[in-house]
Formats: structure tokens, sequence, C-alpha cells
């Protein structure tokens, strides 16, 4: 192991690191790759989406209540 192995270490590893991972990625089969983990992603993804869903009524519902003020008896 000397200088010439590190520095080639250095220089090249983690590119040839980043092309052996994405040799073990499947071809395109026409799924988005935030669903390709099966239904573990599909489950996340649902409840992100439910999540993000329930995030932007609740801005509308405060932009809505502040904006028209309520009215006095």
């Amino acid at each position: 192991m000397g200088i010439s192995y590190i520095r080639a270490k250095s220089k090249y590893g983690p590119a040839r690191r980043i092309v052996q991972q994405n040799e073990g990625f499947p071809g395109s089969n026409e799924l988005p790759v935030f669903l390709k983990g099966g239904p573990a992603d599909k489950i996340l993804f649902g409840i992100t989406a439910g999540l993000c869903g329930v995030g932007i009524i609740s801005f509308v519902h405060l932009v809505y209540t502040m904006g028209f003020a309520k009215k006095k008896a």
C-alpha cells in the first residue's frame, strides 16, 4: 500500500463506487423512483402525500380566517 495506491484510490474511488452502485439499479420498468422500494415506499409516499394535503388545507383555512374578519354581533 504505497502512496500511489492511496492517490489512485482517492482520485478514482468515489466515481468507481458510484458507477458500481448505479449498475445495481433495475432498468426502466415504468415505475417512478420513489416507488421502486415496494410496499414500504408506497405506504411512506401515501403518508407523505396525505400530510402535505392536510398542510395545504390548513394553510388555506388560515389565510381565509385571517383575511375575513368575523362579523361583530
